[in-house]
């Protein structure tokens, strides 16, 4: 490459390219597992069997955490309060947890339960929860969304196209002022 105006904008793109590779941007950067934002109510107010419950959910991808709030729980230690959950896409590859109790402080006249479940799949899923305890039994369902954090690899590749554009115009503006310096001197010398 003997242009010198061509072999500073190959060099200038190869560093772009380097950069880029360098900071993991684009469709080749690896994905990050998690859910973004708060957790948030599922269901409210539910009744399932005798109880009242609210299912909140965090669904970070790889650990998803689930509370749920038995209102007038009377002895919540009795109870028995179990979380299933499926991708909706792989019914089979079903998941399940027995919720803990945990005692709160904050809402006295009810029991909070915690489930960890291991959501390995994005997508929406199937939750199954079910309560049993001394005044019987009741099971609800529901669904949450499990995303990746962060954009997928084709927003990522719409998010960087208008730059890789914008790149090419620089790089045709710059061949096509080389061009027209190199024939501006071939007229002057000759």
């Amino acid at each position: 490459m003997r242009d010198p105006e061509a072999r500073r904008i190959a060099i200038g793109l190869g560093l772009a390219l380097i950069a880029c590779l360098g900071l993991g941007v684009g469709p080749w950067a690896p994905t990050v597992g998690a859910h973004e934002g708060q957790p948030y109510p599922v269901l409210e107010g539910a009744e399932v069997g005798p109880y009242r419950i609210d299912l909140w959910s965090d669904p970070d991808f790889g650990e998803g955490e689930f509370w749920m709030i038995v209102a007038d729980a009377a002895d919540p230690a009795a109870l028995e309060v179990r979380l299933d959950a499926a991708p909706e896409a792989e019914p089979q590859h079903r998941l399940e947890a027995l919720a803990a109790w945990q005692p709160t402080k904050d809402r006295p006249d009810a029991a909070r339960y915690v489930a960890l479940l291991p959501l390995d799949r994005d997508g929406w899923w199937t939750v199954d929860l079910s309560v049993a305890g001394p005044s019987g039994a009741g099971s609800a369902r529901t669904r949450v969304e499990v995303r990746s954090l962060g954009p997928s690899r084709r927003e990522a590749l719409a998010y960087l196209l208008p730059f890789g554009f914008l790149a090419l115009l620089v790089a045709a503006h710059q061949l096509r002022r080389g061009r027209r310096a190199r024939s501006g001197e071939a007229a002057a010398s000759a």
